[in-house]
């Protein structure tokens, strides 16, 4: 997938898609790609990550060769209304007008058919000039979670079912062939090693494969638990949790806290054990390939702990990566 030129990364709510958004960002940019991040929504969420100001509609620089963007559909559908019509004035007397306002609040779809359209655009647009190139050659979208995530693809389809002709359908389609194109495209699952979050990425595995027919990309399994220790040390390290090695406990007593130590480790282990059935269920339910990104054990997450998980989805964009799923 590493020529792909539109990401689109989902999942439940809570499961580190932003961060991972930022550092599939960084990963890219590392590979020489120069990248968009666009964040669908009203509320922000990226910029502690980069330390830049707050994002807003307009593109704007967070960090070497990454820009970023908070995609409101309303700005949207005003860009979109100021390119129709093209006088000022009318453009904001309708978009200030509360019948319009209240209208286009209770109409369904045009929130996730603005947004979808507004990406389109994005990834069409070039440099100019006679050696014009994609303004962009990576564009991330930090999509909304799961539940809303389904409808939000699903909504380019459900219009295609419903209008016959006219420039909505026409545009429609468009944006419905970006989404579908296996040479552009990657959806990109990412969930924890917990049961619920598991549950809900399979939810949108089978959704794509059944009704969205995205091209997906592998899954991404965030804050897995590192082993302990090294795997020939696995032995006695169980023998010290379960008190079988006394010698280890009375060298330590006067230094750690043994019984503290030694719950601590085995609450770690029971942690790991349910992770790894998890991740062991998610493989086994889909065709996808997995990437682990490590548990960053820290209290304060910054752009070092970024650039560690970015570390681990650099070879994504690498040519000939396995990386792939469709």
């Amino acid at each position: 997938m590493h020529d792909a030129r539109l990401l689109i990364v989902t999942g439940k709510g809570g499961v580190g898609k932003t961060t991972l958004c930022a550092a599939l960002c960084l990963a890219a940019q590392s590979k020489g790609k120069r990248v968009l991040l666009v964040q669908v929504g009203t509320a922000e969420r990226s910029t502690n990550l980069f330390g830049s100001f707050p994002l807003g509609y307009e593109i704007r620089p967070v960090s070497q060769g990454i820009d970023a963007m908070l995609l409101d559909p309303f700005a949207a559908l005003q860009e979109y209304i100021a390119s129709q019509i093209k006088i000022k004035p009318a453009v904001k007397f309708l978009v200030e007008n509360n019948i319009f306002r209240y209208l286009v609040g209770v109409a369904p779809g045009w929130r996730e058919l603005i947004t979808l359209g507004k990406i389109w655009v994005m990834e069409g647009k070039t440099t100019g000039g006679r050696n014009k190139r994609p303004l962009y050659d990576l564009i991330v979208v930090d999509a909304p979670a799961t539940g809303h995530g389904i409808s939000f693809l699903r909504v380019p389809q459900v219009v295609l079912n419903v209008l016959k002709f006219g420039p909505v359908k026409t545009y429609t389609k468009k944006v419905q062939d970006l989404l579908r194109d296996e040479r552009r495209t990657r959806l990109l699952i990412v969930s924890l090693p917990e049961e619920m979050p598991v549950n809900e990425a399979l939810e949108i595995y089978r959704a794509s494969r059944e009704h969205l027919h995205i091209p997906l990309g592998p899954i991404l399994l965030n804050a897995i638990y590192p082993p302990l220790v090294q795997p020939e040390l696995d032995k006695p390290l169980e023998r010290l949790l379960n008190g079988e090695e006394p010698k280890l406990e009375r060298a330590a007593q006067g230094l750690l806290n043994a019984e503290l130590l030694r719950s601590t480790a085995q609450a770690y282990q029971e942690r790991r054990e349910i992770q790894l059935e998890a991740a062991a269920r998610l493989r086994s339910q889909t065709d996808l390939p997995v990437i682990d990104i490590p548990f960053m054990f820290t209290n304060r997450f910054d752009m070092d702990n970024l650039r560690r998980i970015q570390r681990s989805l650099q070879r994504l964009f690498e040519p000939g990566d396995a990386g792939d799923g469709r």
